[in-house]
């Protein structure tokens, strides 16, 4: 998902053209729209079994911790591709964020 390599670059340019041209063609959004939910899921169901084996707290939303982590590595897509953030920024970024998230869960 997040660009930290030549070939997750080259994906990431693909992805964002992709999305770009899925603002003026139907089409193609829908298969976004199709898609994200799933990307969503899937993410909450990592965090659920996480909270199940007493890793993140038993509060906090999944499926709204979930679009937090898309938006947040959505978000650095960009940044990364036009070298604003390095690679080591945008990890430690992820990983602060996932051990605040894992951390409570203690």
């Amino acid at each position: 998902m997040l660009p930290l390599d030549d070939e997750r670059r080259t994906e990431a340019r693909i992805a964002m053209a992709f999305l770009g041209r899925s603002v003026v063609a139907p089409s193609l959004a829908t298969l976004l729209r199709e898609a994200y939910p799933h990307i969503i899921a899937f993410w909450a169901l990592q965090l659920r079994t996480a909270q199940e084996a007493g890793q993140v707290p038993g509060d906090l939303d999944p499926e709204r911790e979930a679009m937090i982590l898309y938006a947040l590595t959505q978000g650095l897509v960009s940044p990364t591709l036009i070298d604003c953030c390095p690679a080591e920024l945008v990890e430690a970024t992820v990983d602060y964020h996932l051990d605040r998230l894992f951390r409570r869960g203690r």
